[in-house]
């Protein structure tokens, strides 16, 4: 029998084989019923079968497999093993459509069993494997077969295996329609697609292939934007406006993608035409933004039309001014750059421009859109949609005060987030007729334009549209304070000075305000100067008044200092201010005349010595203050560039004799700022460039010729001016006693600058008296500055009340921080200075402290001092009445190298006690200013151990009786941040203290959040923070809050640091660690980690300051879960960023499928959707696919 049935199998004949066929079913089916075996595939019968399955003979084949079938049908074959036999063997197979159409009949069996429960299909994308995917992928020949088996399952005359069909070809679906690579089933999209939409039970399936569309590169962009379109047709054909109203934005941002890609959107448009009118009216605010954002981008071809969607829209929906103004925004540039191959569509801008200042306002339901909930899905896969919905939703329920928040908070975000609100900033701006929206809307343009050169074109003709709107003059300075910042742009160069010359013909404040403006064009572009140069000689021509020179001078003197290559084309018109500005009023131009001379004299662009000899004459007279003072400053400037005493050549010498003479001859005249305006330009020289005999008399009498210049007779009868080359330290003092006491101070500082001088010249030897200090200063040479004022110290009556303002501007002299300290003397007469007044008394602290390490006397002195302070009341008694403790403290490092620990231990602990126990104005100035000189102290390498460590002490000790939240608290930083790294993390670290309390633990929050900015360029910057996060999870909810508002702190001042992406995985690797540690429950510890985790991410890419109170990301799980996917969006489009995003991809995808909360796996779904952008995405997709997408419709 056997043989017969073989033989009958080799023929070609059909009969013959479905009837060999058949006897074989027979007899696999009495074997089976007879029990003769245990198991089907032990029966020789249905082995032959097997073999024949993948005959070459395609009769035979079919005969096969269908006999296979029936054994299925008939239960003679477990349905789950006759698939897996056949899914197994598909590799070998040689007859692809026998293979399809049979697992197609098995899979419609399977359909059919109803086990009571919801069915669950094994199969995936990726493992295992469905196997219509498996033959695809194997031979894309056999679409057309797997196809025909697909219509049939889902147009299946039994209504479940219609609905259980759609789930079970999941995967294929999503494999032929959501294949990002470049050799996808193209050929089959369409009709896979058509099949899927006219299903009545793929929804869901139909809504997650949406999701998972690409669009990223231009093959898929197209293949996504057919299909969507396919679809919208379809609903609109079936007056579906559910669908409609989500499809639409989201075919608007496919045009801005294919016009971004190069592509024809053309098929776009007709759709959008087609459909609108079966949208609901509520979305017109959105895709009036997204129609902007396509006009900014379209060719010229494309305007026409794009413009016509943008009238219907207009006609047909309701929306609120600002986004009417957004698309206006987006037109102006059109219409200022006229085109003929786009004449009729610029007759439609006019028109629709021109409307915005007639139509009556339209309301909009703004809380609608979000009843949509296909809308609402399709919101996350779409990046354009996902910016745009939350903010056009929040500009539509801000009032004004809401939207100048706003505005000030996008005004300090990074360049690229301003970027991408550019055009509804746009529309604002024409909006508003409110100035300091104005002025934040142009400042927040102009940010962006230069970064984006190109836009800079475009925000000009927003401003010269606004120009010819306004009618408020505050907000016209606005705007054309706006236009030399667009200078930048070369094309925008030649309409702002066109502008702006047309405004020089208007009224005389018009013409001062326009020359400021052209000078502002000026730092911000070197190339304006021509057009600066030809204004300010218009204006100088066509009017006389003092208010003109003022202005040109100021300009002209802003040239010569910054671009002095074009300063000597200014000297004419420079003289002609100094000639025509006699008068009073005229004296600021000609103060500024004489600094335009100043700095050509700095540039080498003319001659000191010329120009001397022409301004000597006319400043003989000169009596105007402001002019006087001007003069100094340029008489101090000769010191600077003159040259050195060496190189001085007669005609140098007298030009500067005859310059310090006049600087002399002010100080003695009865102009307080002039004397103080010479003096400080005196003090611009050195003090061998002064001379004897340029010293007013007043300053010099009573000399007396020293020995070695009087050796004979004769000699004495000479005058001192006449014989010494240098000035005697004497006439120093007679400055001070016969100077106007109110310039008292300023004659100090010019005898500072000769002691600086004189302090550098000193070697080290001079501290050097192995015999003991000196009693005085006469060791030092005659003419030394420090001789004069510390033997006048020494000597003078000090109980002569006359004396009084003298002997303290003397100590200021010397309590003055110089370079070195001053030579070496025994400082017991400080004792008499001391108690002279408060301020003799702060004076002599500070040099008594500058000198403790170089003097004994003076440390004696300072020690005896410090010892004084017991108590708290004491430090009350001499801190606060003389204030004399913010000069020990800004003197600190100087007492930490000279003075032992046990001695100034007291000063410290009293006086910070006393600052931290009132709290009021002053205390809080005294904390800052403590703080401030920890700092200093700690920082200098020199001061001794015992002292850092008696520093570091104080600072540990006081970290447990203050509150670092605290704003009076914050100096406390400055000077922890200064202490080691060691001490910092003990003194911060839970694990080792005895109790964790709320309050400490926020100043360790604190401590590390500060230690993290100031670590910010470093790798291990973030993990400060590792540790402090497990800890305030099991503390109180406050302390939580607080964490939180210091992570939000941190990683916004961290959003381009490298660091930060790899502390994000190293969070998610904890997170993950939890949900693999199965030994305990870790739900809310994982809750509390996303949390972090959710503030990081969207504080690092900046999404927040969208929001227009940044701390609703602190108080608002849903703001969280809203803003999360959309901060990942944004963070995966930076450089530092890209090696990240594959590691996060996979978290998000491992986190999805955990037992986590329904919220979180939703909102992981969502964040992975919005990455499958990224190039990593191609090589995971199917496995990312496998896994369903909970989508909430």
């Amino acid at each position: 029998m056997m043989d017969e049935i073989e033989y009958k199998l080799e023929s070609t004949n059909p009969v013959l084989i479905s009837h060999a066929t058949s006897k074989l079913f027979e007899s696999i089916k009495k074997k089976k019923c007879d029990r003769q075996t245990d198991h089907i595939s032990k029966i020789p019968e249905f082995k032959l079968l097997l073999t024949k399955r993948d005959s070459t003979n395609v009769t035979l084949s079919i005969s096969a497999c269908q006999a296979l079938t029936a054994l299925v049908e008939n239960g003679l074959w477990d349905i789950n093993e006759a698939l897996a036999t056949f899914i197994s063997s598909i590799s070998s197979i040689k007859n692809y459509m026998v293979a399809t159409t049979t697992i197609s009949h098995l899979l419609i069996l399977d359909l059919k069993r109803d086990t009571g429960q919801e069915n669950i299909y094994p199969f995936t994308l990726h493992t295992p494997q469905h196997p219509f995917i498996t033959i695809l992928s194997q031979d894309k020949r056999s679409w057309q077969t797997i196809l025909s088996q697909m219509t049939f399952i889902l147009n299946h005359q039994d209504a479940r295996i219609r609905e259980k069909g759609v789930k079970m070809l999941r995967p294929v679906f999503l494999y032929v329609l959501c294949n990002p690579s470049s050799d996808s089933m193209d050929y089959c999209m369409q009709q896979i697609w058509q099949l899927l939409i006219k299903s009545r039970h793929s929804t869901y399936v139909q809504t997650e292939v949406l999701l998972w569309m690409c669009t990223a590169e231009i093959h898929s962009c197209i293949n996504t934007n057919y299909r969507i379109l396919e679809l919208a047709e379809k609903a609109a054909s079936e007056g579906n406006r559910e669908y409609c109203t989500a499809l639409l934005p989201m075919i608007v941002s496919l045009v801005i993608q294919l016009l971004q890609q190069g592509s024809d959107p053309t098929p776009n448009f007709h759709v959008i035409l087609f459909i609108i009118d079966h949208c609901d009216s509520y979305i017109g605010n959105l895709v009036l933004t997204l129609m902007a954002e396509v006009i900014t981008l379209c060719p010229a071809i494309y305007l026409y039309t794009t413009l016509q969607i943008c009238t219907m829209i207009a006609k047909k929906m309701s929306y609120n001014d600002v986004f009417f103004y957004t698309l206006i925004a987006s037109i102006v540039k059109w219409i200022a750059y006229p085109s003929v191959l786009c004449s009729e569509a610029l007759d439609m801008a006019r028109d629709l421009a021109s409307e915005m200042f007639t139509r009556t306002k339209l309301t909009c339901n703004n809380e609608t859109i979000f009843s949509n909930k296909l809308f609402t899905v399709f919101t996350h896969s779409d990046p354009y949609i996902q910016f745009y919905t939350e903010l056009v939703h929040c500009l539509s329920i801000w009032n004004q005060n809401d939207i100048l928040s706003w505005l000030n908070n996008i005004s300090c975000v990074p360049t690229y987030l301003k970027d991408k609100c550019k055009l509804l900033i746009s529309g604002l701006l024409l909006q508003s007729n409110e100035p300091q929206i104005v002025q934040l809307c142009c400042n927040i343009l102009v940010d962006v334009s230069r970064e984006r050169t190109n836009f800079g074109s475009h925000v000009l003709s927003l401003v010269l549209h606004k120009l010819t709107k306004c009618k408020s003059s505050i907000e016209s300075k606005c705007l054309l304070l706006v236009m030399p910042e667009l200078m930048i742009t070369k094309e925008n160069v030649p309409i702002v000075n066109h502008t702006l010359n047309q405004l020089l013909n208007g009224d005389k404040q018009l013409k001062y305000f326009i020359i400021e403006l052209y000078l502002k064009a000026l730092k911000k572009e070197p190339r304006c100067y021509r057009f600066l140069f030809a204004a300010i000689i218009k204006v100088m021509e066509s009017d006389l008044s003092w208010y003109s020179d003022a202005t040109c001078a100021r300009a002209m003197k802003h040239i010569c200092e910054n671009y002095p290559e074009h300063g000597e084309k200014l000297v004419p018109l420079i003289l002609q201010i100094l000639n025509r500005s006699t008068g009073m009023n005229g004296g600021t131009a000609s103060a500024l005349a004489l600094g335009c001379i100043s700095a050509l004299y700095k540039a080498s662009v003319i001659d000191i010595y010329s120009t001397w000899r022409v301004l000597s004459p006319k400043m003989e007279k000169e009596k105007r203050s402001v002019v006087l003072e001007s003069l100094c400053e340029l008489l101090a400037d000769v010191a600077f560039y003159a040259p050195s005493s060496q190189c001085l050549e007669e005609h140098d010498h007298q030009l500067i004799d005859d310059i310090v003479s006049k600087l002399w001859k002010y100080t003695t005249c009865s102009d307080v700022k002039v004397i103080k305006a010479a003096l400080k330009a005196l003090a611009s020289y050195r003090l061998e460039q002064l001379s004897l005999k340029t010293l007013p008399v007043e300053f010099r009498y009573n000399l007396v010729l020293p020995a070695t210049y009087a050796k004979i007779p004769t000699d004495t009868v000479k005058k001192p001016e006449d014989v010494l080359p240098y000035i005697p330290g004497v006439c120093w003092i007679q400055m001070l006693q016969n100077i106007n006491k109110m310039t008292l101070s300023a004659a100090g500082n010019l005898l500072i600058s000769f002691v600086i001088e004189e302090v550098n010249s000193f070697r080290s030897g001079m501290y050097d008296w192995p015999q003991g200090e000196p009693q005085n200063f006469k060791y030092l040479r005659d003419k030394s500055v420090i001789r004069a004022v510390g033997e006048y110290l020494r000597k003078t009556n000090q109980f002569d009340s006359n004396n009084h303002c003298i002997v303290t501007e003397c100590l200021r002299i010397f309590a003055h921080k110089y370079p070195k300290p001053l030579p070496n003397v025994n400082w017991s007469f400080l004792k008499d200075t001391f108690h002279l007044s408060a301020e003799a008394k702060q004076y002599t602290l500070s040099i008594a402290c500058h000198h403790a390490t170089v003097s004994s006397s003076a440390k004696s002195f300072i020690e005896d001092y410090l010892l004084t302070y017991k108590s708290v009341n004491d430090a009350e008694d001499f801190v606060w009445k003389d204030n004399e403790h913010p000069i020990l403290y800004s003197n600190l490092e100087y007492l930490c190298q000279a003075v032992q620990p046990n001695i100034i231990k007291r000063f410290l602990e009293t006086t910070l006690e006393c600052a931290i126990k009132k709290m009021n104005e002053n205390s809080i100035q005294s904390f800052h200013c403590i703080m401030y000189s920890y700092a200093q102290a700690l920082r200098n390498p020199e001061i001794c151990h015992a002292n850092s460590t008696l520093l570091s002490t104080i600072l540990e000790e006081l970290l447990d009786k203050i509150d670092l939240t605290c704003d009076r608290f914050y100096p406390y930083f400055t000077a922890a941040l200064e202490l080691p790294m060691e001490h910092l993390e003990r003194t911060t670290s839970p694990k080792v203290w005895w109790e964790t309390m709320a309050s400490k633990l926020k100043n360790a929050i604190a401590i590390r959040a500060e230690l993290s900015l100031k670590k910010s360029n470093s790798e291990a910057s973030l993990k400060w923070l590792n540790e402090i996060i497990g800890e305030t999870f099991a503390s109180t909810s406050s302390v939580q809050t607080y964490f939180l508002e210091i992570i939000q702190k941190v990683q916004a001042n961290m959003q381009f640091e490298r660091s930060s992406s790899n502390w994000i995985l190293e969070l998610m690797t904890q997170v993950q660690g939890f949900l693999m540690d199965s030994s305990q429950n870790h739900n809310d510890k994982i809750q509390f980690y996303c949390t972090v985790l959710f503030t990081s991410v969207i504080s690092l890419s900046g999404i927040d300051s969208m929001l227009m109170k940044r701390d609703l990301v602190i108080k608002s799980q849903n703001v969280r879960i809203k803003l999360f996917p959309q901060a990942l969006t944004l963070l995966s489009d930076r450089e530092n960023w890209k090696h990240a995003i594959p590691q996060m991809m996979e978290w998000l995808n491992y986190m999805r499928t955990n037992h986590i909360s329904n919220t979180y796996k939703y909102t992981f779904h969502r964040a992975l959707i919005s990455l499958r952008h990224n190039s990593y995405y191609k090589n995971v997709w199917s496995k990312y696919l496998s896994i369903k997408t909970d989508i909430d419709i």
